[in-house]
């Protein structure tokens, strides 16, 4: 094959091309040819309509999502906003999106408390907003999901609890004092408290209210000092911590004149706290309205003495913090303690440490407005009550019957509630009211005398730093297991009873194992944050337990509401690559806010982000684009992914997301891997069969643990069995010299040394440093990827089914790339389009026994399908080399050769036989430069409409004659023109340009002679082509190269080409960034004969 002619264009486009019906002119000495003249698709031919019918099949759960964002409730309140919502979910339906999901947002917004009430996530106009939502959706014939995400922004957040509750989420806090020779004469001692907060958090200032907290009593420790660190710190000696939690009480006040808390009789020492009433305001320098403007208003009734009353408002200072006191009297390492002298702290001293637990304060993670009335807090993810209030708010506001009955016939299609990623603000470690028993349940051991080790989360500060260290971890473990055991099994069983699924974010937490986590979700999810490894290591989860999607938070950050198809589907290609096949995009804004906030022309949006609905230019045409991530992730949906490596993570590298390409030496290669957590090894399909790690599944050939210094005694043995099965085990750089946490007796450092060594001694078990030394150990141990190639920067995935192979290719460089693939397998290839949805039998290829190898050409974050199928390579009639240009079928199955420059080709074929083809000449390129005329659809404002729906434009059209093709601020617009259009130059106008030419071709031009017209333009978009009439409405984004060979007559022949531009240039928030305008059209002459 030479590069005269691009590979991928003719596959690609070949099946709509034309072959010759000539023998004469620019043919040369050729063989008759058939005449194919129009063709879109060859299957009918020599494809396999089994790919086809995949291929096309259109499901609802491949189609694109997108989060639709609502600013408010407002939407709620009349028919007007309610029937902008259904037009909105309307247009997405048509333009071929399969869903939304519904999220509050308070970013990009103004109001107060008291509009939250009317216009706040769960208030009445959002139940509104929410079912007319699931009533359209229900109502698409095609099928339409809405996913609701669980609470208004993130975290899960209610204004049921405040930090003073333990259904908040919690920290850690704490407070120590010397020991005194007063309290040894006493026989007990005050235990010091923190110092008080009083005040929450927000990451936006002005949201910060002003709280008293209540610090609760977890442990009492009595502890040395072993000696001072160089801040005059104390360090303290880990074996001479003393519990005294059980001898440390309440202490009850005696001056009768002081403030207590009287229970059963008695009288508590202490302080109130909570909301602040119109005194502690006063006393502490607080303006009160501003008490009232974030918390509300006070119960109307005084003698209400609950928290928060049935109209939601919440009573003053309805906390106490209680003051206590340790009996120390029994603490035998006391006895023989002697203070030294003054108030600081020595080496010897004791101190009296008190480890409490607290709110984080938390409302919610970023935020410009409350998004609930009378102030909403963040809830526990570690307990059952946290989660349990989300249900109560959802029981209370949200779910009557008539929702219940719209949610479960939406649920039918699969759709979800969705939760983000774990975002949690604290200023200390995290704690939980059951952190204690969870601990010892898990654990094996109190923790309770260790109180200070979790509270400091610093080993630095005890003499022993690696017990101090192991302790910690241990606490990590005890919340990763809280999350999924209290939050995220419960969430999952909670939205199964109204028929939905679960879908989240479930990261990241120290002690919390992602991949196990996405384990237990029905949809886990990745965001921007985990692309490459991160992705691999959610999809493992997917691919060990045969789950059906992995979804992805799509172009979050990538891309914005001026990005062109173009951009966007190069993060869709490269997501698909790394285990995606669900993209669910970030995303598509009401219209407006319910007070007309930043709601001017072109509608409110939160931030720059992208806005897929209607308001775009280019939105008649997204079903190009929309069905190109149908079809690329129906590919990535259909069957199961097989995957040629397993990467085992580390314990602890269980915790944290990865990201970027770990092994992109054998990417170029062509292996694809997945990330394995020790967790994964506990699943069902974690076994080894005929030397294949979970052989239904994704069918890993090799086992690489990846720079390991945790494992588990039990994970050292799994790979002890799976050696000896046969899987080959690779330790990449990996020197484990401990197990994560604290010794245990199935887990502990002396026994994961004897599996260490057992393990290094197996015959199928190797060690290396670098990934060069890892591809000769695959390569000795005969261990190839499925798809073997030699192409930098090329990333393979294969999707396994019944009735074809499904390889997926990404370019993840920049430039093009063309070369070999060998493919495991033994159907005939054919090549899938995901732009036009052809299918095509790729014509030119080698096959053996068991593989077949196939050039692919891939522009710069290009994607491509390749599939096996249709019965065996070798019984078809194909070409094995090519000298020269390139082959194709024809409709009836015939081979014809195609050629871009004149010489001689040699044509090898599968049965032995040998076939010259020589052109003689070939007509000269031809550019289309000038004599255009150009109708321009300029978009903005349209005042009346606008004053309902600020997304209408005002569409205005100008016209310019025999004009050269270029940028738009240099076409000629006249000064009436540019006030026609509302614009002080053409540097201001967005909209859609509408090219029409005529071009004459010589007398002399054959059927058997095409030309692929090639279009460059600005940053705006190719939509549409007519030649001679035909319509070509779906353009491949990243070649816009269409084939119009069978188009193309001698004489007049007719062209016409639809641009569309983003909105940046009117908005001007892309004046100077982006660029608009057709600036070349290139008709380059190819020949056709058949063989």
């Amino acid at each position: 094959m030479t590069s005269e002619l691009s590979r991928r264009r003719m596959l690609t486009l070949g099946a709509a091309a034309v072959a010759a019906t000539a023998t004469s002119g620019w043919l040369g000495e050729s063989t008759a040819l058939a005449h194919t003249a129009g063709e879109r698709t060859s299957t009918t031919a020599v494809g396999d309509t089994k790919i086809a019918k995949v291929f096309g099949g259109n499901p609802l759960a491949a189609r694109p999502m997108a989060r639709m964002w609502f600013p408010d409730a407002g939407a709620g309140k009349d028919s007007e906003g309610l029937a902008l919502v259904a037009k909105q979910l309307t247009d997405m339906a048509n333009g071929g999106f399969g869903g939304v999901e519904i999220a509050f947002l308070s970013d990009n917004t103004s109001y107060d408390n008291d509009d939250a009430k009317e216009f706040g996530w769960g208030s009445e106009n959002w139940r509104r907003i929410l079912k007319q939502a699931l009533r359209t959706a229900n109502g698409a014939k095609a099928g339409f999901k809405v996913d609701i995400t669980i609470t208004s922004h993130w975290p899960p957040i209610v204004n049921t609890v405040d930090p003073n509750d333990d259904e908040q989420q919690q920290e850690a806090s704490y407070a120590y004092r010397k020991i005194t020779a007063d309290d040894l004469s006493a026989g007990r001692g005050d235990l010091p408290l923190p110092e008080t907060r009083t005040r929450d958090f927000s990451n936006t200032s002005s949201l910060i209210a002003d709280f008293v907290f209540v610090d609760k009593l977890a442990t009492a420790t009595v502890a040395r000092v072993a000696s001072l660190d160089d801040s005059g710190d104390p360090v303290f000696e880990l074996a001479s911590l003393i519990d005294v939690t059980a001898a440390t009480t309440r202490k009850q006040e005696t001056d009768a004149s002081a403030a207590a808390k009287v229970e059963n009789g008695k009288r508590y020492a202490g302080s109130a706290a909570g909301v602040p009433d119109r005194a502690y305001a006063e006393a502490n320098g607080i303006d009160y309205d501003d008490v009232l403007a974030k918390f509300g208003p006070e119960p109307t009734s005084s003698s209400f003495k609950g928290k928060i009353d049935s109209d939601g408002n919440r009573r003053r200072m309805a906390d106490w913090q209680y003051h206590y006191e340790s009996d120390l009297s029994k603490v035998g390492a006391l006895k023989k303690y002697s203070p030294s002298s003054g108030d600081s702290l020595a080496a010897g001293d004791y101190v009296l440490f008190g480890t409490y637990r607290r709110g984080t304060g938390q409302i919610m993670s970023g935020g410009a407005s409350v998004t609930i009335h009378n102030r909403s807090y963040a809830t526990n993810y570690f307990s059952a009550e946290g989660v349990q209030k989300i249900f109560d708010f959802w029981d209370a506001h949200i779910l009557d019957r008539e929702m219940i009955s719209l949610l479960k016939k939406n649920g039918r299609l699969g759709s979800s509630i969705f939760e983000d990623s774990i975002e949690i603000h604290a200023d200390s470690p995290l704690w939980t009211p059951n952190l204690l028993t969870a601990f010892e349940r898990l654990n094996g051991y109190d923790v309770a005398k260790y109180g200070p080790v979790l509270a400091l989360n610093s080993s630095a500060r005890f003499d022993d730093s690696e017990t101090a260290t192991r302790i910690g971890e241990d606490k990590n473990l005890v919340l990763g297991d809280l999350y999924e055991t209290e939050h995220a099994s419960l969430i999952k069983d909670w939205t199964d009873s109204f028929g939905y699924t679960y879908r989240a974010q479930a990261y990241t937490l120290s002690g919390l194992d992602i991949a196990r986590a996405a384990s237990a979700l029905d949809i886990p999810e990745g965001d921007n944050s985990t692309s490459g490894d991160g992705l691999r290591n959610i999809s493992a989860a997917v691919n060990m337990a045969g789950g059906a999607l992995v979804s992805m938070e799509t172009t979050t950050f990538s891309a914005n509401i001026n990005s062109t198809w173009h951009t966007v589907a190069q993060e869709v290609n490269r997501d698909l690559s790394h285990g995606v096949n669900r993209s669910i995009f970030h995303g598509s804004a009401f219209a407006r806010s319910f007070n007309g906030h930043q709601s001017s022309w072109p509608g409110w949006n939160f931030w720059t982000f992208s806005s897929y609905n209607a308001r775009q230019i280019w939105w008649d045409d997204v079903d190009t684009f929309s069905g190109y991530v149908t079809r690329s992730q129906t590919v990535m949906q259909h069957g199961n992914a097989r995957i040629d490596l397993a990467v085992l993570l580390g314990t602890n590298d269980g915790f944290s997301i990865q990201s970027g390409n770990g092994f992109q030496s054998l990417l170029d290669k062509g292996y694809s891997y997945n990330l394995l957590s020790e967790s994964l090894l506990d699943s069902k399909s974690a076994k080894v069969s005929g030397g294949v790690l979970a052989a239904d599944g994704p069918a890993f050939k090799t086992l690489i643990v990846r720079e390991a210094t945790r494992l588990s005694v039990s994970t050292v043995q799994k790979l002890i069995d799976y050696a000896g099965k046969g899987l080959p085990v690779i330790l990449y750089n990996t020197d484990v010299t401990r197990v994560y946490g604290t010794n245990k007796n199935n887990n502990n450092d002396t026994a994961l040394a004897q599996k260490l060594a057992k393990l290094n001694k197996l015959a199928t078990v190797a060690t290396a440093t670098t990934q060069a030394e890892i591809l000769s150990l695959l390569d000795s141990w005969k261990v190839t990827p499925a798809a073997l190639h030699d192409l930098a920067g090329v990333e393979a995935s294969l999707r396994h089914s019944s009735e074809a192979d499904y390889y997926y290719f990404y370019n993840s460089t920049s430039a093009a790339v063309s070369g070999k693939v060998t493919l495991a397998g033994t159907g005939v290839p054919h090549l899938l389009d995901a732009w036009t949805g052809e299918v095509t039998p790729i014509a030119e290829y080698v096959a053996d026994a068991d593989t077949v190898t196939v050039t692919i050409d891939l522009e710069g974050r290009d994607a491509v399908i390749v599939a096996l199928g249709g019965g065996k390579a070798s019984r078809q009639t194909h070409a094995t080399t090519v000298s020269a240009g390139t082959v194709r079928y024809g409709g009836k199955g015939q081979l014809i050769h195609r050629a871009g420059t004149a010489g001689t080709s040699t044509v090898s074929l599968s049965t032995g036989k040998k076939q010259k083809v020589t052109i003689g000449s070939l007509p000269d390129a031809v550019s289309l430069g000038t004599g255009w005329k150009l109708a321009l659809e300029s978009w903005g404002p349209d005042k009346d409409a606008n004053t309902v729906d600020p997304t209408v434009s005002a569409r205005t059209g100008i016209s310019f004659t025999d004009t050269s093709l270029g940028d738009w601020t240099d076409l000629p617009a006249t000064s009436a023109q540019l006030t026609r259009l509302g614009v002080d130059s053409m540097s201001e106008v967005s909209g859609i340009g509408r090219y029409s030419t005529t071009f004459t071709l010589p007398k002399t031009w054959r059927s058997n002679v095409g030309a692929l017209l090639e279009l460059a333009h600005g940053d705006d978009l190719v939509a549409e082509v007519r030649i001679n009439g035909a319509l070509i409405d779906d353009v491949d984004q990243f070649t816009d190269t269409i084939d119009v060979g069978g188009l193309l007559q001698a004489g007049r022949n007719a062209l016409e080409v639809k641009l569309d531009t983003t909105l940046g240039h009117r908005t001007g928030a892309t004046t100077s960034s982006q660029t608009y305008g057709l600036t070349a059209v290139t008709l380059t002459p190819y020949v056709e004969n058949t063989l």
